[in-house]
């Protein structure tokens, strides 16, 4: 058994989808970064005039938050994109059966007719539409 192209279609874009989201999700966390630090400490400096400076460590990134959860969010539908072609796609049985074919004439009409090798039976021809057999 293949994997048709539909099918691979939608497997391509369901992995470009996962790894879309994963760099979006990554992406937004480094929102967070120094966060959580700055709330527990704070360096501050006196200067001459006593004026105390305080430098806060890390602040939070809107863009980076909101940017890579975004590009999360075009992942996932990439994702959820990805199931119509797998699912409407399926799998089908490749086979080489072109050189297992076999010219037949009909002896009706004497129309060459292409049927498998293996066949045999009752065949219609589609020409003159007269039965034949072929073994």
């Amino acid at each position: 058994m293949g994997l048709n192209s539909s099918l691979k279609v939608g497997i391509t874009i369901a992995i470009i989808g996962a790894i879309i989201t994963a760099l979006g999700l990554f992406w937004a966390s480094t929102a967070f970064d120094g966060f959580f630090d700055s709330v527990d400490s704070v360096d501050c400096d006196t200067n001459e005039l006593t004026v105390i400076e305080c430098d806060k460590k890390g602040d939070f990134g809107f863009l980076a938050c909101f940017g890579g959860l975004g590009i999360a969010a075009i992942g996932g539908w990439a994702l959820v994109a990805s199931l119509i072609p797998i699912i409407g796609g399926g799998m089908q049985v490749v086979t080489n059966d072109v050189d297992d074919r076999v010219v037949v004439e009909c002896p009706h009409c004497d129309v060459d007719i292409q049927l498998s090798s293996d066949a045999s039976g009752l065949f219609e021809c589609p020409e003159c539409n007269q039965e034949f057999e072929w073994n």
